[in-house]
């Protein structure tokens, strides 16, 4: 085998040690906290300058994508949680 091969035959790096992939709640916490940015940054956008006073009262879009943010953050929480030892 060729030495300047960064791996040994087990297809692990020279320390023996394996990474371990990241988990896929990691990666759904990515996507719904990316959404729920995009949701509450429009729905504000969108609704804010014809209804200051009364947007939250019957904005669905910061609703739902405050909600989805949390649930992202949560997610992400969870995942980063997961990978640690």
């Amino acid at each position: 085998m060729n030495d300047s091969n960064p791996a040994d035959g087990n297809g692990t790096p020279e320390g023996g040690e394996s990474r371990e992939p990241m988990p896929i709640w990691f990666f759904v916490g990515l996507i719904l906290t990316a959404y729920g940015i995009i949701i509450v940054c429009s729905a504000v956008l969108v609704d804010i300058p014809d209804r200051v006073k009364q947007v939250t009262a019957v904005a669905p879009g910061i609703w739902w994508g405050t909600v989805i943010l949390a649930g992202g953050i949560a997610f992400l929480a969870a995942g980063l949680k997961g990978r640690r030892p």
